[in-house]
């Protein structure tokens, strides 16, 4: 997908390309710096943000779960607001804001060595802000998330520098996919 998404907008050789990995084990393209991709996955669905500077996105599929789970990876705040929404919408508002706290963690680029709980998501209505990091309130934030509807069964929310997100995501099937592949690689199947 990173392949075809990046040989779509540029024209270099298929082959020249190269990944390497963060101290973390986030991954990017090692002769182009300024070009930054996440992906994510989940049930039916693949995810993949590219911008000039870093983004994190995550997507969930939507299935029943113990909710004591928060207990352990939320924040104190996290927690009381999944309390305080109406038991029918708490499930939903867990994976929003699970994804919300994903894509942070894939934006800053450090994996799970930083821990879910290290800060605080606030969700209201349709916006999402980086509320608390370290016990301190975020007054300026460096970053910002938008949350996309891609279905009544999955939550997927993507974090980057910019505030400027897209409305939308680029559908792709996974056929069409390869054919884009094939079209932009030249037929050049070769990858490292």
């Amino acid at each position: 997908m990173v392949r075809t998404l990046f040989l779509r907008d540029h024209q270099v050789d298929n082959e020249s390309l190269r990944f390497t990995v963060n101290s973390y084990g986030k991954p990017s393209l090692a002769a182009y710096p300024d070009y930054h991709y996440n992906l994510s996955h989940s049930g039916d669905y693949v995810l993949c943000a590219v911008d000039s500077r870093p983004s994190g996105i995550d997507v969930e599929e939507i299935k029943p779960i113990d909710l004591t789970i928060a207990d352990r990876f939320f924040s104190g705040a996290e927690n009381r607001q999944i309390r305080e929404i109406p038991k029918d919408r708490r499930i939903g508002y867990f994976y929003q804001l699970w994804t919300a706290k994903e894509s942070y963690i894939k934006f800053r680029g450090n994996g799970l060595s930083m821990p879910l709980n290290s800060f605080s998501i606030r969700i209201d209505d349709d916006h999402i802000e980086l509320s608390e990091q370290d016990g301190c309130l975020v007054q300026e934030p460096d970053c910002y998330f938008k949350a996309f509807e891609i279905s009544p069964q999955y939550k997927a929310t993507l974090c980057s520098e910019s505030p400027n997100h897209p409305g939308t995501i680029e559908w792709m099937d996974c056929l069409d996919l390869f054919k884009k592949f094939v079209e932009v690689s030249g037929g050049n199947y070769a990858t490292r």
